[in-house]
C-alpha cells in the first residue's frame, strides 16, 4: 500500500512537471507568435509608409506652392495698395519703429493719430500671429 502511494505521488509529481513544462512551452510559443505578429505588422506599416511617401511629398510640394502663390498675391496686393502702413515683416516693422522714434516732438492730436495708426499695425501683427499658431508645425527634418 505504501509503495502504491509513493508510485501515485511520483506519478502525480511527474504529471505536474509535465504540465508545467507544457504551460511554459505554450507561453513561450505564444510570446514568439506575438513577437512575430508585431514584427510582421511593423514591416507592413513600413511598407505602407514607403508606398505613401511619394504621394505625401507631392501633396507637400503642392501645398508649399499654393502657400507661395497666396503669399505672392498678398505681397502684390500690399504693393499695389500704395499704403504707407508697413507690412508685417521684420524689416518693415523695424523701419517703421526707427522712423517713428526719429520724429520730432508732436502735438497731442498728432500723437493720438500716431497711436491709433500704431494700434492698427499691432492688430495686423496679432492677426499674423494667430494665423501662424493655427497652422500645424511641419518638421522639415
Amino acid at each position: 500500500k505504501e509503495l502504491e502511494e509513493q508510485r501515485l505521488a511520483a506519478e502525480a509529481e511527474r504529471k505536474k512537471k509535465e504540465d508545467e513544462l507544457a504551460a511554459e512551452e505554450a507561453a513561450k510559443k505564444l510570446k514568439e507568435e506575438q513577437i512575430q505578429f508585431r514584427t510582421d505588422e511593423l514591416e507592413r506599416l513600413k511598407q505602407s509608409y514607403e508606398d505613401m511617401l511619394p504621394v505625401i511629398e507631392k501633396r507637400m510640394e503642392k501645398l508649399e506652392s499654393r502657400q507661395k502663390e497666396i503669399a505672392d498675391g498678398e505681397d502684390w496686393a500690399a504693393y499695389t495698395s500704395c499704403s504707407y502702413k508697413p507690412r508685417v515683416t521684420e524689416a518693415d516693422l523695424n523701419t517703421y519703429i526707427t522712423e517713428t522714434n526719429g520724429r520730432p516732438e508732436m502735438s497731442l492730436s498728432e500723437s493720438l493719430e500716431c497711436l491709433a495708426y500704431t494700434e492698427s499695425i499691432i492688430e495686423d501683427v496679432n492677426s499674423v500671429i494667430i494665423k501662424m499658431k493655427s497652422q500645424p508645425i511641419v518638421d522639415e527634418a
